[in-house]
């Protein structure tokens, strides 16, 4: 057997395996920034859509996304400023986790119930909160197991827009494809936060989030509210 040749299968290996969970204080730092600098603008975000929405189901919906964009971020923002393994970590471990599944839900709240008619509006969102629920009860009572599951759901949820995509491009064509560029930076983050391949890899999944964001705020704010 050839030894050189194992030494350097082991090297690749360790190369491309996936980094501890436990980040660096500068990368801690970075995380917390980059969130709490989103929460801000998640607060003007929730009033500009207030100020803008003119029917009932604009209000609430623009309500729902605003707040939870701003409990996303606000809730990450908190978990990496707080020290590794303290319980104050792990209590907003538990808001930052449950609180993609509400930025979900929150997103598309606005798009079901401007955008699409009754009684399939109701439909959609029982069906995507029913699953959202679920998804926030698992990540409450055991917030690091079934983390493959978690990571489908979130990609399922943030993609069951497929079942009204003809609906949503006939309302509007540039909301179409606002919402979809947003779920594609949602998307690529993904391998990011999934993967971990280097340092800072996190800090960068923020960014593909923050993105997505973006993206579907634009989606909301110019093409389907006022």
């Amino acid at each position: 057997m050839n030894t050189n040749n194992t030494i350097t299968s082991n090297e690749n290996k360790k190369r491309f395996q996936r980094r501890p969970k436990t980040q660096s204080l500068g990368e801690e730092i970075a995380n917390s920034i980059s969130h709490g600098v989103s929460a801000l603008l998640g607060i003007v975000g929730l009033i500009l859509l207030l100020i803008k929405s003119k029917t009932v189901e604009e209000y609430v919906g623009s309500t729902i996304f605003g707040v939870s964009m701003i409990l996303l971020y606000t809730s990450s923002c908190m978990y990496h400023a707080f020290k590794n393994e303290s319980t104050v970590k792990a209590v907003f471990k538990r808001f930052d986790h449950v609180s993609i599944y509400l930025l979900i839900g929150g997103t598309f709240a606005p798009i079901f119930l401007v955008a699409l008619p009754s009684p399939l509006k109701w439909i959609m969102l029982g069906a995507q909160w029913a699953i959202i629920i679920t998804g926030i009860v698992l990540k409450a009572v055991k917030v690091h197991k079934y983390q493959t599951l978690h990571i489908t759901l979130f990609l399922l949820l943030g993609w069951s827009g497929v079942f009204f995509i003809n609906r949503l491009f006939l309302f509007s064509h540039l909301a179409f494809w606002f919402i979809l560029a947003g779920g594609l930076s949602y998307s690529i983050g993904v391998i990011f936060y999934a993967l971990r391949p280097f340092k800072y890899s996190h800090f960068i999944w923020h960014f593909f989030v923050m993105g997505g964001t973006i993206f579907q705020f634009f989606a909301i704010y110019f093409y389907l509210i006022g």
